[in-house]
């Protein structure tokens, strides 16, 4: 959560003034863009709704989290999870701090342009792939 809150911010601090896309190798696309909703901006004119759900499921998933921890649950099931809140909580904190989350990160790929996207994100999709690797 915290390395991704300094990316967004540093992010935010370098990319703030910039209207053009600026490009990395071909590869990566760094612009700010500001993501009212969640994934893909679903739900972005349902932000109570939004903000209830993320809460509801951050805190669930920090009890399970906790009781997997303090009963020695797998470890790889664990550090899955850790990821998977680790990023949830940075996108709350952006939601619940400024109403919106700052994903400035896009792939540049051949068949197309990939959405943009933050470090919150990165953890959260590698959470999830890790955890279908030790399920």
């Amino acid at each position: 959560m915290v390395f991704d809150q300094i990316g967004k911010f540093y992010a935010v601090y370098k990319l703030n003034n910039v209207y053009a896309h600026k490009v990395f190798m071909g590869i990566l696309r760094f612009a700010i863009v500001r993501n009212n909703g969640a994934a893909f901006g679903l739900m972005a004119k349902k932000p109570i709704l939004l903000k209830f759900i993320s809460s509801l499921l951050i805190v669930l998933l920090l009890a399970y989290l906790t009781y997997n921890t303090v009963n020695c649950g797998p470890a790889g099931e664990t550090l899955s999870l850790s990821f998977i809140a680790g990023g949830a909580l940075g996108n709350f904190t952006d939601r619940i701090r400024q109403n919106y989350v700052v994903d400035f990160v896009s792939l540049n790929i051949k068949s197309g342009r990939f959405p943009f996207f933050n470090f919150a994100d990165i953890f959260i999709f590698f959470g999830f792939i890790l955890l279908f690797v030790y399920l």
